[in-house]
């Protein structure tokens, strides 16, 4: 259990990082005006996606810590909207910070059950090989 709450904590943080060094990276495209931040997020959910699947293909995470992760993020990122919009409290689910929410989940949750989906294909492809190599070195005569 242990285990589980410290892979959801290091997945949180590790999409929250991700998040800094898109703002930090050279956008994909010019955004239409100062404001816009689509082209931060769209390399933000590029690096999530790449994230969720090394955790999940070269680390073998569970589902539980990614499912549980991204309902850690999506919470600090509906704090995040709100300390910028000013709302406290109940507040907090106003249908104007839930709007955002919605719009950032496209660049946060989107791209890690996306990564997470890849991962898993992934990991399930390499394991049918390493079973298959398995296979016919046992059924080889030594």
């Amino acid at each position: 259990m242990k285990t589980h709450i410290i892979h959801i904590i290091v997945g949180t943080v590790l999409m929250i990082l991700c998040a800094v060094v898109a703002a930090f990276l050279p956008p994909l495209w010019q955004g239409v005006s100062g404001r816009d931040f689509r082209p931060q997020s769209a390399m933000m959910g590029i690096l999530i996606l790449l994230l969720a699947a090394v955790l999940r293909v070269w680390r073998r995470w569970p589902v539980v810590e990614f499912l549980g992760s991204v309902v850690c993020a999506e919470l600090f990122t509906l704090c995040v909207i709100a300390h910028f919009s000013g709302f406290t409290w109940l507040e907090l689910f106003d249908s104007f910070n839930l709007s955002w929410l919605g719009t950032m989940s496209v660049f946060i949750a989107v791209p890690w059950l996306t990564g997470l989906l890849v991962g898993t294909l992934l990991l399930s492809a390499r394991q049918r090989v390493s079973n298959d190599h398995a296979a016919v070195r046992s059924s080889q005569p030594p």
